[in-house]
């Protein structure tokens, strides 16, 4: 997650006062798992182990720590009569919870897409980069506009590949940005109507996007399709926005 994500992951077994170096510590362990994860902007578990449930207890019952969990369960319990369907999975929006078919597809994709998501989302929430000239523009508008400046010319099937939100949400998305006029629609792709250094957002933002830009050019110019349809693009961006020329 760290190399993928550039995000500062770690175990709970890592937290420094579990280390076997220091056998006394101030608090009970379960405290100290809850400052942590208090100090966290997104908790990954899978249940298994009584350990978990213990954790996944507190952080659920913990106003400022229930927002940031992703939980994964056994596909095997999801309609299961039990304290933990019952009680603190109850507690977590549908969103929030996920299921796996057995321990072979723990990490199939549908989990990595899931943590994606989840990812993208801590993200957003941490440094909400607003987009000005939109009005309540929202996490769905802003991960839209980055995925079209980072893979553009995009067709709109390719986007629900790369955004598996529910559809509504990408064509509302599509629609505000295309009317405010950050991005546009030719020959049936949607790029962005204005270099990425005009569009507003933060410095932050911007870049990552330029560097996600730069990684998927790299693999998508190797298709002669893409480079066909990009040429095309170019030659027309130069009616569209911002990018009007004389």
């Amino acid at each position: 997650m760290s190399e993928r994500f550039g995000c500062n992951a770690f175990l709970g077994e890592d937290i420094p006062e579990f280390s076997a170096a220091k056998p006394r510590v101030s608090k009970d362990h379960l405290s100290i798992e809850v400052e942590w994860a208090e100090r966290s902007d997104l908790i990954v578990m899978f249940l298994g182990s009584a350990g978990t449930i213990s954790e996944i207890t507190a952080f659920a019952m913990t106003q400022s720590i229930n927002p940031k969990l992703l939980v994964f369960n056994d596909e095997r319990y999801r309609s299961a009569s039990s304290f933990l369907t019952q009680g603190p999975l109850r507690l977590l929006q549908p969103t929030q919870k996920h299921y796996y078919a057995n321990a072979d597809s723990i990490l199939d994709v549908e989990v990595l897409r899931a943590v994606d998501i989840a990812l993208s989302q801590a993200w957003y929430r941490k440094k909400p980069e607003s987009l000005t000239t939109i009005r309540e523009a929202n996490y769905y508008d802003a991960m839209t506009l980055a995925n079209v400046c980072a893979l553009y010319p995009v067709r709109y099937g390719e986007l629900r590949e790369h955004l598996p939100w529910p559809e509504r949400r990408l064509l509302s998305a599509l629609k505000k940005l295309v009317a405010n006029g950050l991005l546009a629609k030719v020959n049936n792709t949607y790029v962005p109507a204005m270099p990425l250094s005009e569009q507003p957002i933060g410095m932050s933002f911007r870049t990552t996007i330029a560097r996600a830009r730069a990684r998927a050019m790299s693999s998508l110019l190797q298709d002669e399709q893409f480079r066909e349809r990009y040429s095309r693009i170019q030659n027309k961006l130069r009616g569209v926005g911002r990018f009007r020329t004389a």
